[in-house]
């Protein structure tokens, strides 16, 4: 559960622990025996509370479905980060994620995400089928929960679209085993789900909400993924429209002035947030390993050790690099004369190296407890550098030298390890944003230059480089606009687990394959038609006698 800090947590964790009404299937009813202690379909979804509670577990499954181990360990790593060009996968880090690179992933290749989001879909459609005109709720606290319900089954059939193309729909609650049996549907079928369902979500869902429910779902975030799930689809006159939304009143979404604070645990809930996930300190420390629902569940989120560097102490697993091909579209513009950095702002937040060795106008920095890029550098190349890293270019006359530094809690004085206790909370507590406005506005601009609104394309590009700190630029043609937005997203969303879906949007298979070729991908060579799409695990396929696997896996 994400929009609720300690002692909200506490409380409806308890409830949930308490509740099997959200259970995939219903247990059996042996010899119709009733347990008066345990909550039934009967006697829950009577109060306010109840429903929060059932809702919570719907948060609950997007940290496994989309960034598991509250952050870091499934999907995130592999497959959403791993494919793209905008980042390298250390070598001889968990096979699984390898498999991923190389593009050598089965059907029972860890990682998949089926199965977390269909039960995210299921918790959500026992939700809303509980929710209906007979729920003894008052209407204004029910529509806004089932509001969130609608986004997040849109939100999981959004994930499946993109990664699967083809999918099972399920609107009801999966009750027992006879209701598992059921077809897949066309892409197009599960686009207009996760469509219909974002509309929904919109209707019922509030535009803002107070500070003490933080972490819940809006109608900004519903109209940001329906815009992006109308661009994915090439729907480019109603993703401008509907991404348009978000850019005037009674929308007061804006970027940052700073970068750097989308990826910090003190300016959270910003005003470029649109959804964002909400991590805190509180729950058994043994729990980190998992994604565990019980009553103390562990609610840090672990990307800082699991990407951060290995430090001469207390350092992370370092588990992605910076590519090659994104120091090259860092360092191909340079900031104007007199500027305080000498490249792109972004690059100084996205990764580490020591600024004097390339002649910058921006001063050496040190992170953590003092420490400086030298030392950082010499661990790295003892240990999880000596499997290979990227080719970075040389600049100066002078090794490129760059490590991650995005996600990594650089400002941690206990540094980066989720080891310690108490002492590395620092760098557990940072939430995690799903979709800020800067994606909005290349998404805007992209669907602008789609549908030949150059002007309108130029002014939402306009606002991302000026936050870079890039001089002004206007872009004069179609084929330049994409080029700039397919640059620009490259250097805003790198290692936000979205890259990958962006390049399968642009590009065709062939197109695709030549192009992961050109960026020097660990496994682009390896790249065939089949890949563009995650297999449907052998678990489902055994299960549902009339799932069919997705195209090219047969």
């Amino acid at each position: 559960m994400y929009f609720m800090k300690t002692t909200k947590i506490k409380n409806y964790l308890l409830a949930l622990a308490a509740s099997s009404v959200l259970c995939s299937c219903n247990e059996s009813n042996f010899l119709n025996e009733v347990n008066p202690n345990r909550p039934t379909d009967a006697t829950y979804w009577q109060s306010a509370d109840d429903l929060d509670a059932a809702i919570a577990t719907v948060y609950n499954r997007v940290r496994a479905s989309v960034y598991g181990y509250y952050g870091a360990y499934n999907c995130f790593q592999a497959p959403n980060n791993s494919l793209a060009d905008d980042i390298y996968t250390t070598v001889g880090e968990e096979k699984f994620t390898w498999d991923y690179v190389i593009f050598n992933n089965s059907p029972e290749t860890d990682g998949n995400p089926w199965d977390y989001l269909y039960t995210a879909i299921q918790r959500s459609n026992v939700l809303l089928k509980n929710t209906g005109e007979d729920c003894p709720v008052k209407d204004e606290i029910k529509n806004p929960i089932r509001g969130e319900a609608y986004f997040f089954r849109g939100f999981n059939y959004y994930l499946l679209a993109i990664n699967y193309g083809k999918a099972i729909i399920r609107t009801e609650p999966v009750i027992s085993t006879l209701d598992i049996a059921k077809e897949m549907s066309s892409a197009e079928e599960v686009w207009a789900q996760a469509e219909n369902d974002l509309k929904k979500a919109i209707e019922l869902l509030p535009e803002s909400r107070p500070a003490t429910e933080n972490g819940r779902v809006t109608k900004g975030a519903a109209i940001a993924f329906l815009g992006k799930s109308y661009l994915f689809q090439k729907k480019y006159a109603d993703a401008k429209t509907e991404l348009g939304k978000l850019m005037q009143a009674p929308y007061s979404y804006d970027l940052m002035e700073d970068y750097a604070d989308n990826f910090r645990d003190d300016t959270e809930f910003n005003k470029e947030s649109i959804f964002e996930l909400n991590y805190d300190q509180f729950g058994d420390e043994s729990g980190r390993w998992n994604s565990g629902e019980g009553t103390d569940a562990n609610m840090g989120n672990v990307l800082a050790n699991f990407f951060g560097p290995d430090l001469p102490a207390s350092g992370g697993w370092y588990k992605m690099q910076p590519s090659a091909a994104l120091v090259d579209e860092f360092i191909a513009e340079e900031r104007p004369a007199g500027s305080d950095s000498r490249w792109d702002k972004r690059m100084y937040t996205t990764m580490y190296f020591k600024y004097s060795d390339y002649n910058d106008t921006k001063a050496d920095e040190t992170w953590y407890n003092d420490v400086d890029f030298d030392p950082m550098w010499q661990v790295a190349l003892g240990k999880k550098l000596l499997g290979g890293k990227p080719d970075y270019p040389t600049i100066d006359g002078k090794e490129g030298r760059f490590l991650l530094k995005k996600y990594s809690a650089w400002w941690s004085k206990s540094g980066c390890s989720f080891y310690g206790g108490e002492t590395t909370w620092s760098s557990r507590k940072m939430n995690y944003r799903v979709m800020r406005f800067a994606e909005v506005l290349l998404m805007y601009a992209e669907a602008c230059a789609q549908t030949n609104d150059i002007a309108g394309a130029n002014a939402a590009l306009k606002r991302v480089r000026d936050r870079a700190g890039l001089a002004e630029k206007t872009f004069g043609s179609q084929a330049d606009l994409m080029k700039e937005i397919q640059h620009q997203n490259m250097l805003e969303l790198v290692e936000e687990s979205t890259r990958w879906y962006y390049l399968k949007h642009w590009f065709n298979n062939d197109e695709l394959k030549a192009f992961l070729v050109d960026q020097k991908t660990q496994g682009g060579a390896s790249f065939t038609a089949k890949y563009r799409w995650l297999p449907v695990p052998f678990q489902e396929m055994n299960n549902n006698s009339l799932c069919t696997q997705t195209e090219g896996w047969e």
